[in-house]
């Protein structure tokens, strides 16, 4: 090994040693400018380090290591790549205070230190805002508040939109409207709600469901042999519900 002073015009320290030919090839430089080169003469930032899927690894003498990677424009970051520990975890601090980590889990933790889902928020409002570049910066939140309510929450002066199987069912506009069912051009739209079907004009029949031997009166409609015609003109139902333990909703 030996160390060179910089040459005519060049202005660094140079390590170097032998190759298997033997001669003495640079494996670090040092330049005047204060940074330092691994695999490189011409670092051009404090610390640059140039080689084949270049490994940066931090030990701790206690067991256990952190490797960073470059694998092409891929940054791999690995903590106890062996397992020779367990049970590791990846934290973010700023100002002294952690606020993200991913456990061995793989869990991610915004605000815990113990994330129990693959993402979990936790705070005096654990909340998360999705905004558009598309639109204005209020967006929407989806979190639970101050007094443990879960909420779901549209900012925007726009509608919200309820999906299954990749296919629209319900939609509350922005004028808090509830929209159920099919959705035509022209704005029409057909519902289901506990067996009732109705459509926004005309005329409809629908098949009641009654449990537990109820009898219940329902405003507007016309009752035959538990199917009922009516029109969307004045429609309203009783102001109490309740559900039944299969699941559906009484009225």
């Amino acid at each position: 090994m030996q160390i060179n002073g910089p040459a005519s015009g060049l202005d660094y320290l140079s390590f170097e040693a032998y190759n298997s030919s033997g001669n003495f090839i640079s494996q670090m430089v040092y330049t005047g400018s204060g940074n330092l080169g691994i695999g490189t003469t011409s670092p051009s930032v404090n610390l640059h380090i140039a080689s084949s899927n270049p490994k940066l690894r931090l030990q701790d003498t206690d067991g256990g290591y952190a490797e960073f990677v470059a694998n092409n424009t891929d940054l791999i970051i690995k903590t106890d790549p062996g397992n020779a520990v367990g049970s590791s975890t990846i934290q973010f601090e700023i100002d002294g205070s952690e606020y993200m980590r991913i456990n061995t889990a793989g869990n991610v933790g915004i605000g815990t230190t113990s994330p129990a889902r693959p993402l979990h928020i936790n705070g005096t409002e654990g909340v998360a805002r999705f905004t558009s570049t598309a639109s204005g910066n209020n967006g929407f939140e989806v979190g639970i508040g101050t007094s443990s309510q879960a909420f779901l929450w549209q900012s925007e002066n726009s509608y919200v939109q309820f999906a299954t199987n990749n296919t629209e069912r319900m939609r509350v506009t922005s004028g808090g409207d509830v929209l159920m069912g099919g959705f035509a051009a022209n704005g029409a739209i057909s519902a289901t709600l506990n067996g009732f079907g109705f459509t926004s004009s005309g005329t409809g029949t629908a098949v009641c469901n009654f449990f537990d031997g109820e009898e219940v009166p329902i405003p507007t409609f016309v009752f035959v042999k538990y199917v009922f015609e009516f029109e969307m003109v004045n429609l309203s139902l009783p102001p109490v519900l309740k559900t039944h333990s299969s699941g559906n909703t009484l009225i």
